[in-house]
């Protein structure tokens, strides 16, 4: 199987939003949605999505560079994985 990976943007929100809200299900889609636009515009975040060859979401993975203390780290600033889901079916 080809996986594709790429930046969210307006285009692939939406299958973003829905593997967020697998592995952050006490938020509501539209709180995933107004961060998820929130990241798109950011220069210190980046959010990846992973399809298959037909379009479909499979995972996702979010980063930021952080300015602010990181646990583990001295220096400042650092590159944070801040969150990684696969779909069950594809680990």
């Amino acid at each position: 199987m080809r996986v594709n990976i790429q930046e969210i943007k307006r285009e692939n929100l939406a299958q973003w939003v829905r593997l967020r809200q697998e592995i952050w299900p006490e938020d509501n889609d539209e709180t995933h949605l107004l961060e998820g636009l929130e990241i798109i515009i950011c220069d210190n975040f980046v959010s990846l999505l992973a399809t298959d060859e037909q379009g479909n979401e499979l995972g996702f993975v979010d980063g930021s560079i952080r300015h602010d203390y990181v646990n583990g780290c001295e220096t400042s600033p650092v590159g944070f994985l801040e969150g990684v889901f696969v779909l069950p079916a594809y680990r």
